[in-house]
């Protein structure tokens, strides 16, 4: 059974949904007539690209295809226009955009899958990798102990009893066990 085989993975599913819903809208406006807006066809085109892209392998889609979910769920580039399940919410005169819910479920399956990249991704944007987070924590230790060593083991077991960082909770069960030990 030669042929191309695909993953099955939350992004396919996305871009499957994002090109059946583009699909289905077509074939609905093709049926009753209907004109469908300019900034649908655009959606179509992304889809389009993105497909393209992921089978030729010029990029990775998932940054794409978030913005333009996230695009698509403030109807900025209508994804649906015929089905248009939404939200709107606000007070009086003050409304918030409407709030497609299609787009923002596919973005929301998105984000799910993508946690563990987004959280790398975002402590490399706040210019911490884990090992330096790790590295961080233990300097913090280091300074912690300088400044308890010269502590009886009374004042530092009163120490564990108050609300700490983890670091100086390490540095204060390390002093204690020299202490012991010593």
């Amino acid at each position: 059974m030669s042929g191309i085989r695909l993953k099955m993975n939350i992004e396919n599913i996305v871009l499957f949904t994002f090109g059946l819903t583009c699909l289905l809208n077509l074939v609905d406006a093709e049926i009753k007539g209907l004109y469908l807006p300019v900034g649908f066809y655009l959606s179509c085109v992304a889809w389009i690209i993105l497909r393209l892209a992921q089978l030729l392998n010029w990029f990775k889609i998932t940054e794409a295809l978030f913005t333009v979910l996230i695009l698509a769920t403030f109807n900025i580039i209508p994804l649906s226009p015929l089905f248009q399940t939404h939200f709107q919410f606000g007070i009086s005169a003050i409304t918030f955009p409407k709030f497609y819910i299609l787009p923002f479920l596919m973005t929301l399956c998105l984000l799910i899958s993508k946690r563990k990249e987004i959280k790398t991704f975002w402590l490399k944007i706040q210019g911490r990798s884990p090992e330096q987070k790790a590295q961080q924590r233990l300097s913090s230790q280091e300074q912690f102990k300088q400044k308890f060593q010269n502590l009886s083991e009374e004042q530092l077991m009163a120490k564990l009893d108050q609300n700490l960082q983890p670091g100086a909770q390490d540095a204060i069960h390390e002093l204690l066990k020299e202490k012991k030990e010593g």
